[in-house]
C-alpha cells in the first residue's frame, strides 16, 4: 500500500510541474531614486468612491513627519497613523475621489526629519464606473478542462502522468520480482 501512495503522490507531483503559476501582484509602490522613503498602495486600480490602503516606510528617519504632496485624489484628509511596534511606518485607509475620471494618477509626498527629507511615490489606476454589469465568462482559474485549452500542455501533462505511470509500474514489476 506504501507504494502505491507513493506512485500516487508521484504522479500528482509531475503533473503540477506541467502547470504554470503566476500570482498578480497586490501592491503599487514606488519610490523616487536613491530616496529613503516608499510607499505601497492597495489595490492598484480602483474604482472612484473605492478604499485603498496606504503603508508608507520613513524609517530611514528617527522621527519623520510624512506629508501629501497632493490629496485631490481623495474624498478628505489622508491620515497617515504610525504602524505600532514599525517605528518609521505609518498606514491609512483613504477613499478615491468619487469625481476623479479614469486614468492614471500619481500619488506623492515625502518623509521629512529636521531639515532633510526623501520623497515618495506610488501609481494608481482609476477605472469607469460606468455601472455595466461585466460580460462574457468568469475567469476561476479552472483553464482549459472545460472548453478549450493549450493542447502542447495538455499534451505534456499526460506525457508526464502517463510516464509516472510507466516508471511506478516497473518499480512495482521489479518490486514483486516480474
Amino acid at each position: 500500500m506504501r507504494h502505491k501512495t507513493l506512485s500516487i503522490a508521484v504522479i500528482a507531483g509531475l503533473a503540477l510541474l506541467a502547470v504554470p503559476a503566476a500570482a498578480p501582484a497586490a501592491f503599487a509602490s514606488g519610490s523616487s531614486g536613491a530616496s529613503a522613503a516608499s510607499v505601497t498602495v492597495s489595490p492598484a486600480a480602483v474604482h472612484p468612491g473605492d478604499t485603498v490602503q496606504i503603508q508608507l516606510d520613513c524609517s530611514a528617519y528617527s522621527s519623520p513627519k510624512p506629508t501629501w504632496g497632493s490629496q485631490s485624489e481623495f474624498s478628505g484628509p489622508v491620515d497617515l497613523r504610525p504602524m505600532s511596534g514599525q517605528p518609521g511606518f505609518y498606514s491609512a485607509s483613504a477613499e478615491i475621489s468619487a469625481s476623479l475620471g479614469p486614468g492614471s494618477y500619481t500619488l506623492s509626498g515625502s518623509c521629512a526629519a529636521g531639515d532633510s527629507s526623501s520623497s515618495f511615490q506610488a501609481d494608481l489606476t482609476i477605472s469607469s464606473s460606468d455601472g455595466q454589469m461585466p460580460s462574457g465568462p468568469a475567469h476561476t482559474g479552472v483553464g482549459g478542462s472545460i472548453t478549450g485549452g493549450d493542447l502542447a500542455q495538455e499534451a505534456g501533462g499526460a506525457a508526464l502522468v502517463l510516464a509516472a505511470g510507466a516508471l511506478a509500474l516497473r518499480h512495482r514489476r521489479s518490486r514483486d520480482g516480474g
